[in-house]
């Protein structure tokens, strides 16, 4: 009986560090690490529907988005697996009043790569979709 719930566990422990690792490569702007944690069709939603699809062009606005924010940081408050998703409570670290705040994500997995990131932040707070669709990366 044990035995059968240690792949799981492992799983989870695996998809959340997975997760933790992507935030990391992601904050320190180094893209080269992120994208083989991702993929190749990647989509990054947020709550109104609005998305960016496909690793490179999630990639590319990441790096629009840091650039026009003074690199704002995602920070990490609660980690946890859930079914085959990552739930994510944070925030959004910037001196923008507009981007500082909340953020939930749900991270989704295909085999060992994130698939996709639903996100939702409170109010009109910008996300890295909305933002995305403000113009080219």
């Amino acid at each position: 009986m044990l035995t059968s719930l240690l792949p799981g566990r492992r799983r989870k422990r695996e998809r959340i560090a997975a997760t933790r690792a992507f935030v990391d490569a992601m904050n320190a702007r180094n893209h080269a690490d992120a994208r083989p944690m991702m993929a190749r069709d990647f989509t990054f939603v947020d709550a109104g529907g609005t998305s960016v699809k496909g690793r490179d062009e999630v990639l590319a606005s990441d790096s629009a988005f840091r650039d026009a924010n003074a690199n704002a940081q995602v920070r990490i408050l609660t980690i946890d697996a859930h079914d085959e998703s990552v739930l994510v409570r944070g925030y959004l670290e910037s001196r923008m009043a507009e981007l500082a705040g909340e953020t939930l994500w749900r991270v989704e997995f295909e085999d060992r790569k994130i698939s996709s990131i639903h996100v939702t932040r409170a109010g009109y707070a910008v996300t890295l979709p909305k933002f995305a669709g403000l113009g080219p990366a």
